[in-house]
């Protein structure tokens, strides 16, 4: 052995230099000077005979390395410390991928460099073997033959180039030098190429510096492709980069592509031939050009040769032999060979993107099969991506390439097996379909030639293609048939005159004409089909609503039209060709339909789930519509005018907007010169919903988050009808079509030339004519002639002047009276000059001259303050109060008391309420008038040009009891207080405190003057709202599919809410939203889900009680609650547990723990961001940056790797307007260099959106390549800009570094800037002062409060009780769960996967004969308390949900994990709890875990569940407590700290009783298992086992003695130890009688026969068919239904343990009644249950019968349940419908299939079971449907049932059973139940008064029954 000393060179630059830039020269130092360290210690351990080395540290530490005595590990590191003793050894070895094996040789230098750092020279003392150095020089002087593989390898050295010491080193190493033949060529073929070279140096990342000198020598070839499209010419090459990088930047990348995603800092070499090449580095914007030296002759040659990386690492695997067998080649060769590992990460990558874009269509079928059969364990995720199927990033994590291949093609034969399963089950459909019309299949030419071939008697053979050409031929056929069969109904005349057929033709000549449709439908030759049927859809709307349908699927069928010249530019088409036309539209076309003759047009605006949609514009509206409503509402009866050119069709309209407004001024003309248009027939006017409003007809709001200037929400939306008067003289509607627009209900009138259109107004006029001559006041009239003013007084009158401005008018009224006291009113258009009188009261007239007298002051006083009062009234003559004494009289009376303004006195504002169409605003007030309270009502309305109000209260009306100066007087009063309710209502409105804010800032600001009281009761209200927000509590929620809108979420208790620009990440819930909305109250589960919100994380509801202090709520006992004397104890520990995890939740550590979750890198990270990550940290998890980490207490480690991700950098701009002016320049820049461009586009960084900029200077813009609006102005664009583009648009992605947890440590202090910590946290100097680095941060304690932020776990121990009590516990635990046949295991951690997960037990439902009710599975190591405590919880699973469907059903919905683990955890607390389990925290943090911030919805709406199977638990706990004799508090509990003697003894005696009891409970049961004994042994003599089950019984007798002599003794001792005796011996006793009851079941064959069925019946029954003949005789579907029948399982099995021969006798008749019941299809009927409402029930439990029977039975049940249900409800009670489940079997060839039907009879869902059976399985099994509807036809199958007997008889089980009785013709089926019902209708019709005793009885009785 030789001892060589070595020197280990010093680290001397500072490490921490790479945090700052500013230090980047020693940071530079100390990366090459950390290399040169590792490369000296790899060179002294591979110089030849090493074998270990020692060193002393800095520490004073020695340091041994040497080799590892211990089996599987290589080398071994160890430290000795001072004292000389050794505290650590690690293990090391020199290849592992396993790092629990041990460390490779790369964490040994990562262990030792540190021990240089500080300046530190290390001497090595190195030990040598001699032996080992001659044997290396030796083999160094071997040579020997290379292989093939490694000749090539060592050829592609030479030709990518060795130097001269190299080639030395292989020539002097191995006998071959390549001759130059050898070397490969160059394939010039192979260019132009594209290079792709990555370093993951300095410049990894990093954009262009102009101080660095670039050389590919740093630099990977990690992809190279052949391209093309390279060309010389500048911006082609530009382009062609632009290309490359959005390719290999967001496509999934080649499966030859070895690198990072391309990013800054990468290079692309663009070779045009092998000499000629380009290389661009990726620049932070654009590409940057590199000089011809970047390229060292090196990488050109691994260009030239395709050598990439993964060929070079291929290769120097072919060499790994030689390098094993020479040192000196090894050594050569080993760097670069360590360097290429490091990428098989990547290489095994690229491999699985190989595989998937090789795979695809696999990957396809398997993602149909997944979601058909909705697989748990999913290969591919559950949505596609760009309309691909794709594999989940979990499972191409976890494999390798090799086991994802495997993977892919083991589940594809799986799906692909199941999919040729399904084509087997559709062709048999589509044959069963083509039989039904006649064809029969003819199977050999799709064996042979893979043709669907048919044939038919007397037809021409039918050859088709495909499935799919199958079924579109019968789609055809069928659309010939139905629309032969409508024409020649529709219009038999024209059907002859076309066809040569009469109405009644033969059937032969009726089935040629439907063949010969069928072949024009086929050939497309269907225009003449569809010209008839336009023309017949013109006739009436419901031939149009009939005939639609059809043109709808004939337009499939329509021949392409050919585009003629000019074609598409004004062309007019008809119905037709606008039906053909767009046929031929696809996504992108530019297509318009303009209406003929009119202005009115539509345009295409893409395909939406395969139809065509539209933009329907006329001069209003704009209504989106599709090409099915277009052309039957629309273009029913015009021509359409066709478009491809927006600015021809812009060209068009104008004239036509010329032309319409032409026609109006022409018809305004006539009107006004007194002239009549023409009438053509009936006149109609078109009303709106500003005209006239019911509940059919009224104005909608939209858009009603939109705030309006007056406070209200919303944009109101008018509709339009055509009304006409109707022959009461009023006006109706003249259909049920309401327009959008009136130019739409103006079109329809024009279309029928029978109608006359008129304004409204002159209709409504000459209704009220009308109504005016027919009214009851005018039936004394004398003549039917209008009244005229001649002979009568005028008494008052007034005008009103119209003034728009450009013209002048006055309306004049005038009032008359006759000589008989006669009131006529008449008013002058004085626009038309048109006179009318009508009749009118004196009253009315009063009130009429007192509104227009208060106008007439209200103009006054607007002019007298110098006011524009333009028109208005004006009062021409008034002689009122002279008229007539008696009418003045009458008045006095009426208004006899008159008020004052100071006689009311306002109280409170009510309400406000606004009418925006008749502009009208009602404001309601509480005052007292004289002192009597009343109601007052103030109207304000709104005219065009002035204001009028009326007043009202509800008693006594004020406007009769007040002069007009009066109320005018009151009217400014109630002005004042109406402002005051204005101010109120808006305070109310404010939700937000925010809005409160906006609200007082209006009133500070406005200028409006108010008298000191109501400005002082304005204040008040505001600070009174402001209080009411301070104490409100919000919760807040987020849409995460949409923004919010009208219907998108619930109103009641909605604050406020917030849209988003764009959807956005909101880190709280670890995705993206499109708004934000505050409610006043927490929301619902179904609301959260129906709506699809998700609430802030944390927020907790808003607590109904009052705090109370916490201390007493975690109290147990009862005597905590003894205020609340009827609750029991568990509902007050579910009370308590209920208010413990809300406490929890609302914890700081719950907080820290979910806001920690957020932080795992797949939770927080895109899909391209994780997949970085993933591929440069494998073992990742928690995620953040250097500075972020510090917010959690925790320093990223010196020398840490960074992982690389791509970081969004947002627009922005350093002066404003800067990215407008950049945009604009570089559009105009396009427009000049290109001539012919006519719009120029930029693109917004990496989103869709481009503006677009055309040479008139308009700005557009476009999204996804689609036109989305043009802007104004540049103002516009501008402010577009600034509001949606700046700070939330990525403009590009630079590259940020993040660092796993694994790589960081906590620190006592840290150093952070300032704002980031508390005042007192500063850790200060020794003169008191903050210490402060030169980056400007401070050193601060790292407290406890910050280092707990971060928490990846919650604490869920448990305190630990009294191991021997908690054994015997579990033990009661176990026996309570196998009391429900389920076992409880305990095994090795290690050999269950579930188990080894992490997880402490479970409960698999997975079923099997071994466990039919599943099983409780737990791991061997877990300690007493917490055995028992997990127990608890996978006991309350396996009692709740062992059915998860019967738990859905419960629920109601589907119950997911997070509440049934709520459901188990809240049960295990209440059980535990009471029991003594302290699980408090345990529990608390377990189901907050899974809420996960959730407002506990699942443990709110489980309470019930909870509560009663807690209680069921307890209850069968403390009994099987009780059964084994142990004392509860003393077995479970704690243990007291002392026992007096007394204690002792009494408990002693407690206990022994409790064992005395047990034992005899216990002997009975033994005892009676003797006499089964003997009974078995009486009847089966041949038993071999029946000694040895009475020698079982008599040693469980030989037990019960033991324990009751022990339990006798206990009484009496004295000592506790002594006790502690009797109960061992107890305990082993009862432990004994338990392993001889398990022998005694193993042992007898007949008692257990019944379970031994229920699990295997199949193995039973071939058991009992070699001792009995019967069951032998039974085929193979009489055998498969018994195993599946329930009723066999329920009512017959149990024979099997009492009397095997009746179970036989019994089974055996049942089997051979199936046949006599069956189909001819072998079908039949079980019915499990029926629910019986009458005396004799519908079904019969456990009834067989044929499907026909079944049907007619369920038929006939409908019909009389519907009739008891309409009687009862006539009565006003509740007759129910009857549950019934049955289950049609179905024999085919292989087994029996049975389906299960859940029939509701009488609740009118289905019609019969047929009905029934289709609503179920029409879509998902045809065949059966088909089966079940042909059995229902057959004849003679009525009296198929069989009802078995109410008993079976078991008593005598040794008699020889007789035979059983032929069943009579059953009397209680459909007959008895028609006789039933029947009498229930007689019994209903009886009088109420005979029976109004005995209905008292009824009700009672049925009352009784429901409940």
């Amino acid at each position: 052995m030789i001892e060589k000393q070595i020197k280990i060179p010093a680290i001397t630059a500072d490490p921490i230099a790479m945090f700052f830039e500013e230090r980047k020269e020693e940071a530079e130092l100390h990366e090459k000077q950390t290399e040169a360290v590792k490369k000296a210690w790899e060179a002294l351990i591979h110089q030849e005979g090493f074998t270990g080395f020692q060193f002393k540290d800095h520490r004073g530490w020695m340091v041994y390395f040497h080799p590892s005595s211990r089996e599987g590990i290589d080398w071994q590191l160890s430290y000795q410390g001072v004292d000389g003793e050794f505290f650590s050894h690690l293990d090391f070895l020199e290849h592992t991928d396993d790092p629990k094996k041990g460390w490779d040789m790369r964490e040994l230098y990562r262990e030792l460099i540190p021990c240089s750092q500080r300046g530190r020279e290390i001497e090595v003392t190195v030990l040598l073997d001699e032996r080992e150095i001659e044997k290396g020089i030796e083999n160094m002087a071997e040579k020997r033959n290379l292989t093939k593989i490694e000749a090539d390898s060592v050829s592609m050295l030479y030709a990518i180039g060795i130097d001269d010491t190299e080639k030395s080193i292989w020539q002097s190493m191995t006998d071959y030098e390549p001759k130059e033949q050898e070397i490969p060529t160059i394939d010039t073929s192979a260019f132009p190429k594209v290079a792709v070279v990555q370093t993951n140096g300095e410049h990894s990342f990093q954009g262009y510096d102009e101080n660095t000198t670039y050389s590919s020598k740093d630099y990977e070839l990690v992809y190279l492709t052949s391209d093309i499209t390279i060309s010389t010419h500048r911006e082609d090459i530009r382009a062609r980069l632009d290309s490359i990088y959005r390719d290999m930047q967001w496509t999934m990348q080649p499966h030859d592509y070895y690198g990072h995603t391309l990013s800054t800092g990468d290079v692309l070499v663009l070779m045009e031939n092998q000499n000629t090449y380009q290389s661009y580095l990726v620049d932070t914007t654009g590409f940057k050009r590199l000089p011809d030296s970047f390229l060292t002759q090196e990488m050109i040659h691994k260009i030239q040769y395709n050598f990439d990386i993964k060929q070079e690492y291929l290769m120097h695997q072919n060499l790994e032999a030689l390098s094993a067998e020479n040192e000196e080649i090894r050594q050569l060769l080993s760097e670069r060979t360590a360097q290429l590992k490091t990428y098989e990460p990547i290489f095994d990558l690229a491999e699985k993107r190989g595989i998937i874009l090789t795979e695809q269509d696999k990957i396809e079928t398997i993602y149909q099969y997944e979601n058909r059969t909705q697989t748990e364990t999913r290969l591919t995720f559950q949505e596609k991506v760009d309309n691909k199927a794709v594999l989940s990033m979990d499972v191409i994590r976890n494999v390798n390439a090799t086991e994802l291949r495997n993977l892919l093609n083991e589940t594809y034969e799986k799906a692909a097996e199941e999919n040729r399963a399904m084509e087997t089950e559709r062709l048999q459909s589509i044959n069963q379909r083509m039989h039904e019309i006649g064809w029969e299949f003819v199977p050999s030419h799709l064996e042979e030639y893979g043709t669907y071939v048919y044939t038919a008697n007397g037809k021409a053979t039918l050859i088709l293609e495909s499935a799919d050409v199958v079924e579109e031929w019968m789609t055809q056929r069928n659309l010939a048939w139905e629309l032969d069969g409508y024409m020649h109904d529709l219009n038999p005349y024209d059907y002859k005159s076309r066809t040569g057929i009469s109405y009644n033709g033969t059937t032969e000549e009726r089935e040629m004409q439907k063949e010969k449709l069928l072949e024009k439908i086929r050939k497309g030759d269907v225009v003449d089909i569809v010209e008839q049927l336009s023309v017949y859809s013109t006739y009436s709307e419901e031939n149009n609503r009939a005939i639609t349908p059809y043109l709808n699927r004939l337009s499939t069928y329509l021949p392409m039209q050919e585009a003629q010249e000019n074609d598409y530019q004004g062309v007019s088409v008809s119905r037709i060709g606008l039906m053909q036309r767009i046929n031929q539209l696809k996504t992108g076309d530019t297509f318009y339909a303009k209406l003929d003759g009119t202005s009115s047009y539509a345009e295409f605006t893409g395909i939406v789930e395969g139809t065509p949609s539209f933009s329907y514009h006329d001069s209003e509206t704009v209504k989106q519509m599709t090409s099915e409503i277009l052309l039957s509402e629309v273009f029913r009866w015009k021509q359409a005018d066709i478009y491809t050119d927006k600015e021809s069709l812009n060209a068009v309209l104008s004239m036509e907007v010329d032309r319409e407004a032409e026609r109006a001024i022409d018809q305004a003309e006539v009107r006004a010169m007194g002239g009549e248009l023409p009438i053509r027939g009936k006149e109609v006017a078109i009303e709106s919903t500003e005209d006239y409003v019911d509940q059919t007809f009224h104005q909608d709001i939209v858009d009603i988050a939109v705030e309006n200037e007056d406070g209200t929400h919303g944009k109101i939306v008018n509709f339009y009808r055509i009304v006409e008067i109707g022959e009461d003289d009023r006006l109706h509607p003249l259909d049920d079509n309401q327009f959008t627009s009136y130019e739409e209900a103006k079109w329809m009138i024009e279309q029928n030339p029978d109608y006359d259109l008129i304004s409204y107004d002159e209709m409504v006029h000459e209704v009220v004519r009308r109504m005016e001559i027919n009214g009851d006041e005018k039936k004394d009239m004398i003549s039917e002639k209008e009244p005229t003013i001649e002979g009568k007084k005028r008494i008052a009158a007034y005008i009103y002047e119209h003034n728009d401005g450009d013209q002048i008018w006055e309306d004049t009224t005038e009032f008359y009276v006759d000589e008989q006291g006669n009131y006529f009113k008449q008013n002058e258009d004085g626009w038309t000059q048109k006179k009318k009188i009508v009749s009118i009261t004196y009253d009315e007239i009063i009130k009429d001259m007192e509104k227009v007298q208060s106008e007439v002051e209200e103009q006054r006083r607007i002019r007298e303050k110098g006011g524009d009062y333009r028109g208005g009234y004006q009062i021409t003559f008034n002689e009122l109060e002279n008229n007539s004494k008696e009418q003045s009289q009458n008045k006095s009376e009426i208004t006899s008391e008159k008020l004052t303004a100071e006689d009311v006195k306002v109280l409170q504002g009510i309400s406000i309420e606004r009418v925006p169409h008749l502009r009208t605003t009602t404001y309601q007030f509480a005052c007292e008038i004289k002192g009597e309270k009343d109601t007052l009502t103030y109207e304000l309305s709104q005219h065009d040009d002035s204001e009028g109000f009326t007043i009202h209260t509800e008693k006594n009306d004020i406007w009769e009891r007040m002069e007009i100066n009066e109320l005018r007087k009151l009217e400014e009063m109630l002005s004042v207080e109406a402002e005051v309710l204005k101010w109120q209502e808006r305070a109310n409105g404010a939700n937000t405190l925010e809005r409160l804010q906006e609200v007082k800032n209006w009133w500070m600001e406005s200028e409006v003057r108010l008298p000191e009281e109501q400005t002082k009761k304005i204040t008040e209200i505001l600070e009174t709202k402001g209080t009411e927000l301070e104490n409100q509590k919000t919760y807040k929620y987020y849409s995460i599919y949409r923004p919010v809108s009208i219907g998108t979420y619930p109103k009641q208790g909605l604050v406020s809410f917030e849209n988003y620009e764009n959807q956005k990440q909101v880190d709280g819930i670890g995705r993206t939203a499109w708004a934000e909305l505050i409610y006043n109250r927490a929301l619902t589960e179904n609301e959260m889900k129906e709506y699809e919100f998700m609430e802030e994380p944390g927020q907790k509801q808003e607590q109904e009680k009052e705090s109370v202090d916490q201390s007493s709520h975690r109290e147990v006992t009862i005597s905590a609650h003894s205020e609340d004397k009827t609750k029991s104890k568990q509902d007050l520990l579910i009370e308590q547990l209920h208010e413990g995890i809300q406490n929890m939740m609302n914890s700081e550590q719950y907080k820290n723990w979910l806001d920690t979750s957020s932080r795992l890198f797949s939770n927080n990270y895109s899909i391209n961001n994780a997949i970085l990550v993933f591929m440069q940290k494998q073992d990742a998890s928690y995620t953040m940056g250097y500075e972020q980490w510090k917010e959690y207490g925790r320093n990223v480690k010196q020398g840490a790797k960074g992982i690389k991700i791509l970081i969004p950098v947002m627009a922005y701009e350093k002066n404003q307007g800067a990215l407008f002016k950049m945009i604009k320049n570089n559009l105009n820049s396009q427009l000049a260099k290109n001539s012919s461009l006519n719009v120029a586009s930029y693109r917004i960084g990496k989103t869709s959106l481009e503006f677009t900029m055309n040479r008139k200077g308009t700005w557009g813009m476009k999204v996804n390549g689609k036109e989305n609006g043009i802007f104004n102005n540049e103002q516009e664009v501008q402010k577009f800009i600034q509001k949606s583009i700046l700070g939330k648009v990525p403009m590009y992605y630079s590259v940020g570094t993040v660092f796993d947890v694994k790589d960081t440590m906590i620190p006592e202090t840290l150093w952070l800037k300032e704002g980031k910590f508390k005042k007192e946290e500063l850790a200060l100097a020794g003169d008191g002062k903050p210490r402060k680095n030169r980056k400007g941060e401070y050193e601060v304690v790292n407290t406890p409060e910050r280092r707990a932020k971060f928490k990846p776990s919650l604490d869920m121990d448990i305190p630990q009780l009294n191991e021997k009590k908690m054994e015997q516990f579990f033990g009661v635990l176990k026996q309570v769960s196998e009391n429900h046949n389920i076992p409880v295991t305990e095994v090795e951690r290690e050999s269950d996967e579930t188990l080894k997960g992490g997880a402490d037990g479970y409960f698999s439902r997975k079923t099997s004969d071994e466990y039919p009710n599943g099983y409780i599975r737990l791991p061997n190591d877990l300690d007493p308390t917490r055995k028992c405590a997990v127990m608890i919880h996978e006991m309350a699973h396996s009692r709740m949900h062992s059915d998860l469907e019967k738990l859905n059903e419960k629920f109601g919905e589907n119950v997911g994990r997070s509440m049934r683990e709520t459901q188990a955890e809240s049960v295990a607390y209440v059980v535990g709890k009471s029991f003594g389990f302290e699980t408090d925290s345990s529990s608390f943090q377990y189901i907050a875990a899974w809420s996960k911030g959730l407002e506990l919805q699942e443990f709110q709406k489980s309470l019930n569940y909870i509560n009663k199977e807690a209680k069921s638990l307890i209850q069968e706990i403390e009994k099987e407590i009780e059964d084994r004799g142990l004392n509860l508090e003393i077995h479970v509990n704690h243990e007291q700290d002392s026992l007096t003697q007394e204690d002792i003894l009494k408990n002693g005696e407690e206990q022994a009783k409790g064992y005395i009891e047990r034992a005899l409970k216990e002997q009975d049961n033994i005892l009676l298992m003797y006499d089964k004994v003997s009974e078995i042994s009486e009847g089966d003599k041949q038993n071999p086992n029946m000694e040895a089950l009475k020698n079982n019984v008599e040693r469980q007798l030989e037990n019960i003695d033991t324990i009751l002599s022990e339990a006798e003794k206990m009484g009496e001792v004295r000592t506790k130890e002594e006790q502690d005796v009797c109960v061992q011996k107890i305990e082993s006793a009862f432990q004994r009688i338990g392993q001889e009851q398990e022998q005694f079941q193993t042992l007898k064959d007949v008692g257990d026969l019944s379970t031994k069925f229920l699990n295997n019946p199949q193995k039973i029954l071939d058991e009992l068919s070699k001792d009995y003949e019967e069951v032998k005789k039974l085929t193979r579907v009489q055998k498969k239904y018994l195993e599946r029948s329930p009723y066999v399982a329920e009512k017959l099995v149990p024979l099997l343990d009492e009397n095997p021969r009746a179970f036989v006798d019994a089974i055996a008749e049942r089997a051979n009644m199936v046949a006599s019941v069956s189909a001819k299809n072998g079908m039949f009927v079980e019915i499990e249950f029926c629910e019986q409402w009458t005396e004799t029930p519908i079904f019969q439990k456990g009834t067989l019968l044929h499907p026909k029977v079944a049907n007619m039975i369920v038929k006939e049940g409908e019909k009389q349940m519907a009739k008891l249900s309409k009687t009862a409800e006539s009565k006003g009670e509740y007759f129910p419908y009857s549950k019934c489940k049955m289950i049609v079997f179905t024999p085919n060839k292989r087994t029996l299939e049975h389906k299960t039907l859940r029939v509701d009879i009488g609740d009118s869902s289905q019609k019969d079971l047929v009905d029934h059976i289709k609503q179920v399985y029409g879509n998902r099994s045809a065949n059966f449907v088909n089966e079940f509807t042909s059995a229902t036809r057959e004849l003679k199958a009525k009296e198929k049932i069989y009802i078995p007997e109410k008993k079976v008889q078991t008593e005598n089980k040794q008699a020889k059973p007789k035979k059983p009785k032929q069943k009579e013709k059953p009397n209680h089926s459909v007959k008895a139940l028609e006789q039933e019902l029947e009498q229930k209708q007689k019994e209903n019709q009886r009088e109420q008064g005979e029976i109004k005793q005995d209905n008292q009885e009824q009700i009672q009785n049925s009352d009784i029954k429901e409940r």
